[in-house]
Order: structure tokens, then sequence, then C-alpha cells
């Protein structure tokens, strides 16, 4: 009997369809990644100081480019800046030397491939070819996926070790090894003498052509995207230096120009220091406390009762964990609503004034890193002993004189180019900005000062972040720096300064009592500085710095001043550089600290909104309009029936229009709902849909006066209206039929009246609520913390002649 083979396909159905979902989850998972790292997307665990980010910025976030690039990422290295003070773990180990270099995962390499571009290319090749593999998996096929979980497999290890827990990127590695397991053991064809299709056969070749061709849009569309951000970057940029070299006698504007003033600075009145013996004590023997000598390490004093040793403070074990300043609930921010805001507010636009409060922005990729802590070291003594030491009875606190700088100078007291700073230690945009200050400090510039102030993101002291620990270490590690300050005056303070930032701002007790002993610190010295610093008096210096940055309208880290002004565009690489040469080239003349007069946060706002170009906005046919038609001041908002802030200025708009005045409200619907919006890749707001069609469906039937009605129904509650309370004020209040409510809720006319306002939306680049145009001028935040009022401020501006 002749029995011949069947012939049957060599992948069952299941099993292919199993494929195409694995890769389809393997391409969302890593979509999110790419899309997040363009700031398009506010993808939930993917935000600052989240696993997500530490793996994207980790040494293997990119594959490199360069011989150098690889070395890197091979090479151990001693884990720095990850430790948090705990002051109860200090002990007498204070000479101890740090450990020995041990394996971490550090930063990425400067030039590579992110990982994130080189997985989504991998499966999008992936799930083409698999289309193919429907007729047989040739032997270079599964090759091709043997690889790619061998790779899997391995980033994933290196995630366990270095805790980089990254929920997409797992997820993504997941369904990788499960498309292997599909090829290894159920795509084989069922019978062994049957050859793969023609399709299959050319299924990895189809493959490697698409992985090339995503890569390449991939890298294209990061090009723009940097490129687009480099030059509104430099835009900025020369418009800061246009303001700061302006007329200095005016040096920019008056903080009272407006009328109206923000938080005002603290001026405390600083405390005396600690007595210290003058023969042996941190200063003795300069007149100042501006010591360079303090730059050298000394040799440290082992014995526990050497004589000269000042008594040491007691550590208070009670300063464990610093308790936070009173956390009232702050009038909410409509760019900086996490839950509002789909993605980044025009980074270029005012790249420094982003939608949340941030830490940092990622700098542009290919940027230099700058030069090392070490090196500032060795040549800090040469750029300290050309400066004007600070007066020694101004050791610490605000400035006797009332100027606007830190309590540390390096430089001069009056120059032509006075720079202050707003870090955090743990801020890797702070340290890249500040190495790039220090290298032109450290050239012997005499026509530069500088000085910083604190602003950690860090519960622990910072009132304003609310729950947020992006830098766990950041209260401790500014109370280190203040605390060197207040014993040994500039040098202590520039040196502890220097230490952090090359560390990157973290540190355990151990590490720290380390670090003082190679700062030149005894036993003694080292005790009385663990007191000091674990004390109210450093915390108090650093919660002032704090208030200070909120006052003029600090929105992220750094923040910087140039002369008083506001310095926007630092994000490009040399940015500040080139600013500094660019006003050096003006020859201004020297001044001191008391002639910067930064504005404050809400002036900031009312000039901001002034100085922006005028925007032509689209009309619109399906107006929703308050007040007066033909008003001297027109309002337009893009909002949210059931956002907290876009109701809370509506309401405002509104009260004013009944107060009398003259003003032209127009409310555009943009629900953060993707029932209705296809503009959102997230819903915000479940809600947000139905409220806005309920809005319209009382305009369709009962015109103005039942839309009027029901829009300030919605905002009078957005958060607390429920099917039964619309349902009541519907039959109650506006009279109007039930069954006809619902039926236009979800008729065409409604939705067409927010399709337009969307669309509206879209051209206009509205990515954030609430969305306020004040005569066609964008108000970029419409609400501060403080309490201050941002639109009644403008408003009031834009009604004067």
């Amino acid at each position: 009997m002749d029995e011949r083979p069947t012939r049957r396909p060599g992948m069952t159905l299941p099993v292919w369809i199993a494929g195409v979902i694995y890769l389809s989850l393997a391409i969302a998972s890593t979509g999110v990644l790419v899309l997040s790292g363009f700031d398009a997307l506010d993808a939930p665990g993917c935000g600052m100081g989240s696993a997500c980010e530490r793996a994207a910025n980790s040494k293997f976030g990119n594959v490199p480019l360069t011989l150098a690039g690889w070395e890197n990422v091979f090479t151990p290295q001693q884990s720095v800046g990850t430790g948090v003070f705990d002051p109860s773990s200090v002990g007498d180990a204070a000479a101890a030397p740090a450990g020995p270099p041990a394996w971490t995962v550090g930063e990425a390499v400067g030039v590579g491939i992110p990982v994130s571009y080189l997985g989504l290319a991998y499966f999008v090749g992936l799930l083409i070819a698999w289309i193919f593999t429907y007729g047989g998996v040739s032997a270079p096929m599964r090759w091709l996926v043997r690889v790619g979980a061998l790779a899997s497999v391995g980033y994933i290890m290196l995630m366990f070790a270095g805790e980089l827990g990254c929920p997409y990127c797992l997820g993504a590695h997941a369904a990788n090894l499960l498309v292997w397991n599909l090829v290894e053991f159920r795509g084989r064809a069922t019978n062994p003498e049957r050859a793969p299709t023609w399709g299959a056969r050319k299924a990895p070749g189809v493959a490697v052509a698409a992985m090339a061709f995503a890569l390449t849009g991939l890298g294209v569309t990061s090009l723009f995207a940097h490129g687009r951000a480099n030059a509104d970057a430099e835009r900025d940029m020369q418009a800061s230096v246009r303001e700061i070299t302006a007329d200095q006698d005016d040096n920019a504007l008056d903080a009272g120009a407006f009328g109206t003033v923000g938080i005002s600075d603290p001026g405390l009145v600083p405390p005396e220091p600690d007595a210290v013996d003058p023969e042996t004590g941190p200063n003795s023997g300069v007149e100042d406390g501006f010591d360079p000598s303090a730059l050298i390490p000394q040799d440290p004093d082992p014995a526990p009762d050497s004589p000269g040793t000042p008594e040491p403070e007691p550590v208070d074990d009670a300063d464990d964990e610093v308790e936070p300043g009173p956390d009232p609930t702050p009038t909410p921010d409509p760019e900086a609503d996490p839950a509002t805001d789909p993605g980044t507010d025009d980074p270029g636009e005012d790249a420094d004034d982003p939608s949340v409060i941030d830490d940092d922005d990622p700098a542009p990729a290919g940027e230099p890193a700058g030069i090392t802590g070490t090196i500032m070291h060795l040549t800090g003594m040469l750029a300290l002993a050309q400066a004007e030491p600070d007066a020694p009875a101004q050791p610490e606190g605000a400035p006797a004189d009332g100027g606007f700088r830190g309590r540390y100078l390096w430089g001069e007291k009056e120059a032509p180019i006075r720079i202050v700073m707003f870090v955090g230690y743990q801020c890797e945009d702070c340290k890249r900005l500040d190495e790039e200050l220090f290298q032109l400090l450290m050239a012997g510039r005499k026509d530069i000062t500088a000085s910083v102030k604190h602003f950690p993101f860090c519960k622990d002291c910072n009132r304003h972040v609310g729950q947020q620990n992006k830098h766990p270490n950041g209260c401790w590690a500014a109370r280190a720096a203040e605390a060197a300050g207040i014993l040994r005056g500039s040098a202590g303070f520039w040196n502890m300064h220097m230490w952090l930032f090359e560390r990157g701002g973290g540190f355990t007790a151990p590490e720290l009592q380390a670090g003082l002993v190679e700062l030149g610190y005894n036993r003694g010295q080292i005790e009385q500085f663990i007191a000091m610093m674990t004390s109210d008096r450093p915390l108090d210096l650093v919660k002032e710095d704090i208030e200070e940055g909120i006052g003029l309208g600090l929105r992220q880290t750094p923040m910087i001043f140039i002369n008083g002004v506001h310095f926007k565009g630092w994000q490009q690489p040399g940015a500040l550089t080139r600013a500094i040469d660019q006003v050096a080239q003006q020859s201004l003349p020297a001044r001191p600290h008391t002639d910067d007069k930064p504005l404050k946060a809400l002036d900031r706002l009312v000039r901001d909104w002034e100085q922006t170009p005028k925007t032509n906005l689209l009309p619109n046919r399906n107006e929703r309009t308050f007040g007066k038609a033909n008003a001297p001041v027109s309002i337009v908002m893009y909002g949210d029936y059931q956002e907290q802030v876009s109701a809370g200025l509506d309401r405002t708009f509104r009260a004013m229009i009944d107060q009398g005045r003259e003003l032209r409200y127009e409310y555009r619907h943009f629900p953060f709902d993707t029932t209705c919006n296809t503009a959102l890749t997230r819903t915000v707001n479940p809600m947000g849909c139905r409220a806005a069609k309920a809005a319209e469906a009382a305009m369709q039937l009962g015109g103005v006066e039942a839309f009027e009605k029901m829009h300030a129904f919605l905002m009078t509650t957005p958060a607390n209206i429920g099917k039964q309370r619309l349902e009541a004020f519907v039959t109650d209040e506006l009279g109007l039929d039930l069954d006809a409510f619902n039926t236009a809720i979800g008729g065409a006319p409604a939705a067409a009246v927010i399709d337009e306002h969307i669309r509206l939306a879209r051209q206009h680049g509205v990515n954030a609520i609430p969305w306020v145009y004040v005569n066609g001028k964008r108000v970029r935040r419409p609400v501060i913390p403080g309490g201050e009022d941002v639109m009644g401020a403008i408003l009031d501006r834009a009604e004067r002649p």
C-alpha cells in the first residue's frame, strides 16, 4: 500500500494567532517607551525617578556606537550617589575608607542608539515576518528569534541586577520569550519532510528590511524632535541674552511694576555661628572663613581625645527623619496636575516651564560630560585664591545688603556677570550646568561671580513637592553643604558642594564620614559636622531657599538667573557658556548683587503673557460664550467639566462678568476622555465626554439659557455629578424631558460640536487643560501655588489702554 505523507501547514492557526498577539503586545510596550522618550506620552510608571527612566538613562539604555562606549558599558565603577543618609547609623568609623569598586548600572553612554528604538524596530520587523510563517518556520527565521530571545534573557538579568524593574521593558521581553517558545516548540512543521513555503523562506529577509526601515524612521523622528527642541531652546536663550544686556539701570523690570508681587523673600537675619576654638577650630587663622588651603585634604587626627579637638554637639537621634513643614493643599496648577497633562507642554516654547514641577529635563543626546569633581578639587584652590572672600560677619543666612545671591560667593562681590542657580544635588542637569559654569570660573575669569541656592525635590524639607521623593537624599545633601559653610565658611561650602555633585548627591553615613576625612576633617570635626548637619540651622536655610524659589516661579531645576534675569534655553549643550560670552561682549560695568531684582512669579507670568505673540485663533462655528460680544477683553478657554482647575477658572470668569467687567468669555470643550477625544492616548476623566455631551444636549433642547444653566451646574461640582443628580437637574431645574435629553446626549449633533472644538484644539497644539488665551495671547500658567491671582492680574493689564 502506497502511503504518502499528509501535507499540512507548518504552523497551526492558534499558534500563529498567539504569535501575532504576543508581538503586538511587545510593540505596544516598546512603543510606550519610545513615545515617553519623545515626551509624547505620559505613561503611568514612566515619570521622573521611575524604573523606566532609570533603565533608559542607565548604561544599558543605549547601544554604543563607538568602541569607547562599549568599554564604558562593561567597566566596573564605584557605586556613588545612591545612598540615603541615616543619622542613627553614625558610628565610630569616621576614617573608614570607601569600599572596593562595585559593579553598578551607571549613566547611559553619550553616543548610542536607545534600546527602546531597537526593540520597537525588531518587534515590528518580526511581526511583519510572522505573517509569512504560517507556511512554516525556516532555519534562519528560527535563529533570528533565538538571538532576540537571548537578548531578552540578558536584559531581564541586567534589570533585576540593577533594580530596574521597568514594567514595559519586562512586558516586551516576556512577550519576546513567548514568541521564542512558539517558534522553538510549537512552530515546527507537522511533516518534517515538508519544506517551508516560499513566503516562510523569505520571512527573515523581510524582517531585517522592516527593522532597518523602522529604525531609520525612528532615527529621523528623533533628530527632528531634538532639532526642534534645540531651535526652541536657542530662541529662548537669545531672548534671555537680549534681556540681560538691556538697559541695566532698569535691571529688567521692577518687581512691583505690575502692581502685585508674589511670595516675598524671607529676609531672615542669620543666627550667629557656633563658637569654634580659635586655635584649632576649622576656620582658625582665617579672618573671613574663605580658606583656599581647605581644598587640600589634611591628614586626619584619628585619636579620639587629641588636644584641641572642639567639643562636639550631641547628635539628636530624633532628627533621623526630618519632619516636613505643613503641607496645605495648594491651589492646583492647571499644568502641574499630571492627571490632566498628557505630555510636555510646548517644551521648546518655555523649556524651563513644563507642565509639572520637575527636577530636570533630559538633556539632548551627545552633550559633553564636562569636567569631573576630581579636577575641580585639584584646580579649585587656584580659583578660590583669586576670589574675594565673603565678609566674616555674614557666614550664613540672607545677604546683609539684601541683594539677590546665595550665601557663599565664588568670585568678586561686584562683577559684570552675576549668576545665581537654584539646584538640587541629585539633579543630573544641575550637575551638568554646575560643571559648565565651573569650567569658566576655574579659567580665572574675573568678570563672573556665582552662587547657588537649594531646591531639592524631596518631601523631607520641600513642602511644595507633595509626596514626591525624586531626590531621596536631596535634603540631607543640601543640609551637608550648608553645615560645611557654617563651620568652614565659603571654602568649606564649595568643597562640600563639589563633593556632593561629584557623587550625585547620595551618601550613607559611612560614605559621608569617609568624604569628610577626604576633605580634611579630623574625628572631632566630623562629629561636630554631623551634629551641625542634623540640627535645624541648615534645614532652615534650605527651606528659606525653597520658599524663595517658589516665589520666583520655580518649576524645575536648575533655575538660573544672570544679573537678576531668568535665563532660559540652558537645555542646549554649552548654552550657558555661549550666553555668558555674549553678555561679556557687551562690556557691562561691574555691579553688586543689590542691583539684581528678579521678577516674582506673578509678575513674570504677566510679563510673559504680554510678550507672547498673538495667536490667530481659528473661528468656532459653535461658540459657547458669556459676557459682551464686543467686549475689549476676550478670553478663550479649552477645558473639561470634570477637571477642577478648569472649573475654578470658569467660575472666576463668569463671576467677573456678573460683576460688570467688560469681558467676552468663550468656553471650548476638550474633555480628557478618549471616548470622544481622539487627540489623547489615555483617559483621565472617564465622565468628561458625557458631561460635555450633557451641556450640548441642554443647548439642543433648551437653547442658550438651558446651556448656561447646565454649564454652571457641571462646573459647580465637577467631581460629584452622578446619574441621579444629573437627571434630577434636567427635570427639576431645566424642565426638559428626560428621555429626549438622554437621546440627545447620544445623538450626532452633540458629538459634532465636541468634535469641532477638539479639532480646533489640535490645530492650536492644545495638550493640557485648562488652555487659556486672553486677547489671543496664551496664558502659560493661569494658576500658581501660593494663592496669587494670575488671571486677575493679566485681565487687569489687558483692560488697560
